[in-house]
């Protein structure tokens, strides 16, 4: 597959707030807000994606990455931060970072190995780690997801990957927020991808599938 330039993400600033240059304005704009619940985890850095496209054969679509109070509490091991500041350039030592044998203590790892157990028994965690990328519409965390009303430059990279996985033939599944999805890469009107059934407890299970599209994504796993 090929992979977009122009990574936004390569110039994030070493230190609070974490916003990509092209997305100051915007999100700036939409701070003022102090939307409570809704507000962005600046503090924090964002989570465009978690895996690597380069080896990915599942592209599973999300909206926006979730916020919990120990998110704060893992960000402070050192390992742990640096490899979600190297999970912005595909850099990390697993590509799927939260399966990482060393941060099995954390929010993510335990999130992630729950919503991927039926394929992990399946192939082992190991190839779920390597093959799957979760790309998220919106990268900021926040408690509460709310619209900015519009696109930042930041998501138009995500898209680009998108379709560059189109274009590759790989694996595609929405998770959650499909209009969403398919308002921004309305190619993915004429592909056949797989929705899990349940927008707001998604799992990659045979009861949020088709058999024949847990198959699909096992094979793909396999390969």
């Amino acid at each position: 597959m090929n992979i977009p330039s122009g990574n936004p993400w390569v110039n994030l600033p070493d230190t609070p707030p974490f916003i990509a240059p092209d997305d100051a304005e915007l999100v700036d704009r939409f701070s003022r807000r102090r939307q409570r619940d809704c507000a962005l985890k600046l503090d924090l850095p964002p989570q465009p994606w978690t895996g690597s496209p380069a080896v990915a054969e599942v592209f599973a679509l999300a909206l926006n990455p979730g916020h919990s109070p120990q998110d704060y509490e893992d960000f402070r091991d050192p390992d742990y931060a640096g490899q979600w500041r190297l999970a912005l350039t595909f850099s990390t030592r697993i590509p799927f970072y939260f399966l990482d044998p060393a941060f099995r203590g954390t929010a993510g790892y335990q999130y992630w190995a729950c919503r991927f157990r039926d394929l992990s028994q399946v192939v082992g965690i190991e190839a779920v780690a390597r093959k799957i990328i979760i790309v998220e519409h919106f990268p900021y965390k926040s408690i509460k997801y709310r619209s900015l009303g519009k696109n930042l430059p930041s998501q138009e990279y995500s898209f680009a990957l998108v379709r560059a996985a189109l274009n590759a033939g790989k694996q595609i599944v929405v998770m959650r927020s499909e209009r969403v999805w398919l308002d921004s890469v309305p190619e993915l009107r004429c592909y056949p991808y797989v929705r899990l059934s349940s927008n707001q407890n998604p799992y990659f299970s045979r009861a949020q599938m088709t058999p024949a599209q847990f198959e699909r994504l096992v094979a793909a796993l396999r390969d």
